[in-house]
Parts: structure tokens; sequence; C-alpha cells
């Protein structure tokens, strides 16, 4: 049988009035805000209200209708989404603290692209649930029984890239908060199953120390690894650490042992690249160059800003560089990168502007059609080449 509950991948919502929201995560009650998750992903907050309307006034959507008070089809809802990394069958437990409580959801999918989804939402073809029962929901099989009962919709099977987007929605509108346990083969037997690169990084400079806050509600204890490798810390918050790209995962537990919360941070570390240098064959006064893909290697970030060091005249447009009316010389081009709060990053070139040789004044001493004639340029500039039509002239 496929285990049904597996604490690994379970998101802990508890629904009690916070006077501040720490960063271990939070639920939105918006479609267009639901949080990302990827594997052992979880989040404390509130779960109060329905926020924007985010089906147009419409009171059905698949199974799912108003209740709870509100008069569309979101009372007290959550939003999240989350993209298979793997073809397989999956599921998910939706466990209330308070299990006299009646929760619904719509598991609306799949989608194709990773974001955008929320205004072709359709039906939630994939899972519905609208069962008056009080007590566990979801997909699979009850946990409380290990049956698939009238509260639980069969097996999904999905495919690797496809993205879903799930709402749970508060009937009884008294909610005290869940806890959403992914099931499933794919969870059983993968890792990972879910796309984290889905799930928004924690951005830090080269250089900076990690601080990452995973305050828990009723934990006293918790157990903090990199990458499956258990670190010394055992309070909430970690820090100290010499920010690289890497992932962190947090459990907080309470006095009792119990787990109360589960988190995956993603850290990434921030580094501009102006590139490098490289030769730029001299141009001609009054031409247009494309200074970025002529004077930097392929690996120099874009959205960078061009500035003329030493004041050539001509005019930067993005990284185009026209030299109308520049005089010859050689100038420097600066290209500076920025990034968050980052130190830019910053790397100088040099263009060489030659002067435009004069229109030829040529001339002509008769008979030029014959090999007596003579045709003179009076205004030739040295080290300039010239040529004739028809050739055979000199």
């Amino acid at each position: 049988m496929i285990n049904s509950f597996n604490y690994r991948y379970i998101l802990v919502f508890l629904g009690i009035f916070l006077f501040t929201i720490s960063s271990f995560g939070q639920v939105q009650s918006d479609c267009a805000n639901a949080v990302a998750v990827c594997s052992n992903a979880g989040s404390n907050g509130t779960v109060g209200g329905a926020g924007i309307d985010d089906f147009g006034g419409a009171t059905n959507s698949g199974c799912l209708g108003g209740g709870g008070g509100g008069s569309g089809i979101e009372s007290n809802s959550a939003w999240y989404t989350f993209t298979l990394a793997v073809d397989g069958q999956f599921g998910f437990d939706i466990s209330p603290s308070n299990l006299g409580e009646d929760w619904d959801f719509g598991l609306y999918g799949p989608f194709v692209d990773t974001t955008g989804n929320c205004s072709s939402l359709g039906n939630p073809d994939a899972a519905c649930n609208y069962a008056a029962n009080p007590g566990h929901t979801g997909v699979g099989v009850n946990p409380a029984t290990g049956t698939q009962t009238a509260a639980y919709n069969p097996w999904v099977n999905g495919l690797a890239g496809e993205t879903y987007i799930l709402m749970i929605n508060n009937f009884s509108n008294s909610p005290t908060g869940f806890v959403l346990t992914f099931t499933g083969d794919i969870f059983d037997a993968h890792t990972p199953p879910l796309d984290c690169s889905v799930v928004a990084s924690i951005d830090y400079c080269v250089g900076d120390n990690i601080n990452l806050d995973a305050t828990t509600p009723n934990a006293t204890s918790y157990i903090w690894d990199e990458v499956g490798t258990v670190l010394s810390e055992t309070g909430p918050i970690l820090s100290g650490i010499l920010a690289t790209t890497t992932q962190y995962h947090v459990q907080a537990f309470n006095s009792s042992g119990v787990l109360v919360g589960e988190q995956t941070f993603n850290v990434s570390v921030s580094t501009p690249n102006a590139g490098t240098a490289i030769a730029i064959a001299d141009i001609c006064e009054g031409d247009t160059i494309n200074l970025y893909d002529l004077g930097l290697t392929t690996d120099a970030d874009t959205g960078g800003t061009w500035t003329d060091d030493e004041g050539s005249g001509g005019v930067i447009t993005g990284n185009s560089f026209d030299a109308t009316g520049v005089a010859a010389d050689t100038y420097d081009f600066t290209y500076t990168v920025t990034l968050g709060s980052c130190p830019p990053d910053i790397e100088t070139i040099e263009v060489t502007v030659l002067s435009s040789p004069a229109t030829p004044i040529i001339t002509v001493v008769a008979p030029t059609c014959s090999t007596t004639g003579t045709a003179t340029m009076t205004n030739p500039v040295a080290g300039n080449t010239y040529t004739s039509t028809p050739a055979g002239l000199t």
C-alpha cells in the first residue's frame, strides 16, 4: 500500500492570531500570491478571509460552492502552487487542527507554465471535494481509516513539469488551521519529487552571512540541516554562516517532541558580472556600434549601463554608441552592472574612432580616355587607401 502519511512533506498551518508574522511563512488568500511549495516546505500564519474574489463573482467552481457565510466560493481560503519534478502518482491529506471543522479544496491544472495561471483557472478538474464531512480530506486515502472515504478523491497521475494550483477553503467559517501532507509514490520513491526552481530563493551578496528565521508558535526545539547534513544550531534562527548557493531545511518541535513546523530555505548568492573587455576594431566617425556585443565577453550580465568616460560627444542609447561628430581619438567606455544591494561590477573598454576621409576632389587633365591623360586627386589623406572604378586606373 502506498504510504498515505509522510512527514517528510508536511505543511503546518496554525490558525491563531499573531501580533507579528515571522519569516517562517504565511498563508495567502489570493491566487495571484499563491505560495509556491517544494519538498519540505512549511508555512505558519492565520487562515482567515477570502481576499479578493478569484472567481469573478461566480458561485461555483467545479464541485465548490459558497459556504461559511461567504457570498462566493471562498470564505477562508489558502492558495498554493507546486510543480512536479517526476512522473507518477501523488496525493495529499488536509488534516484540520480541529477535526470538527469542515475544509474543502479544488486542485486546478495541470498547467504548462509555472506562473500566470490564475486568469485561466477553469474548473478544478484534477481533483475537487466539497464533502460535508468534517475532519480529514484530500486526495488518496484517509490516514484516519486507511481507505478512500467520501472526503478523498482518487490519486492523481502527474507528469514531470506539470504545475498545479491548490485552493483550500474552510467551509465552517471557524478556521483554527490545518496540516497539509503530500503523499503518493512520487514522494516515497523520488528525491526531489517537486521542482524547487519555482520556489523563490533568499538572495545574499558575496561575503554576506545568512540570517534565516524559522520562529514557530509553540516550538521549543529545532533541527537544522544543510542538504542532509545536520547542523549544530537548535534554535529558531540560523545565522553567522557565510552565504553560499545551497538549501537549508529546518524542523520545529514542541515540548512533547511533536513536529509543529517544517520549512526549506533556498539560498542563492548574487554576483554581478560585467564581463571582460575584448578588443574592438577601429570605427569611423559617423559609425554606430553595439558596445555590449562587440566589447564584452558573452558572460556579461545584460541590463547594465554605459558611461562615456571622456565625453566623446557621441550618443549612447542602451548598448548603442553613435559616433557621429566624434573627433578622431581613443575613448574609454565603462559598463556597470548592479544587482540588488550588492556592490556593482564594472568593466572598461576602448573604442578608437578614425576620421572619415574627405570626399575626393579629382582634377582631370584631358584626354582621360587615353593613356596620356591624367586624373589627379588634390585632397588625399595620408594613410588612406583609394581605389578606382573600373579597376586599372592609377
